[in-house]
């Protein structure tokens, strides 16, 4: 769901900055093909219905309905074209910086950075489905 951010950040849109800096790497795919962990087997459908349930040996693909979700950030992760059933959603760049509700399907890291990045009143798991990792 994430990939990098290109455009322009709303807070600064239409304002002169000065030593602005940056940072690009070539390519990280090299690295993360021999140290991080991808599903090993085919996704099945699990009675999960809460964060705690969740384990660290399995990933997953969540349904998940959030209310009254809004960004802590100038930058917002939830790309709006991602979402079904929003409501008074408030946009920036196709990007949901608040909602009333929405629902999003997403892997278990986007659900983990989500939970960090914005500030919600309900999250409710809707549908889980499961896979075993594997190191690469």
């Amino acid at each position: 769901m994430l990939g990098g951010f290109t455009h322009a950040n709303w807070f600064f849109t239409s304002k002169v900055l000065k030593n602005v800096d940056s940072y690009d790497f070539t390519s990280s795919y090299p690295f993360v093909m021999v140290s991080e962990k991808y599903p090993m087997s085919a996704f099945k459908k699990c009675n999960i219905k809460n964060k705690k349930q969740m384990i660290d040996k399995n990933a997953y693909i969540l349904v998940v309905r959030f209310t009254d979700i809004k960004s802590k950030y100038y930058n917002d992760f939830i790309s709006y074209s991602k979402c079904r059933n929003i409501e008074k959603g408030v946009y920036d760049n196709g990007r949901v910086v608040s909602a009333k509700s929405l629902e999003i399907t997403l892997t278990d890291i986007d659900f983990y950075i989500i939970l960090k990045a914005y500030t919600r009143k309900i999250w409710d798991i809707r549908k889980l489905f499961g896979s075993l990792w594997v190191f690469a």
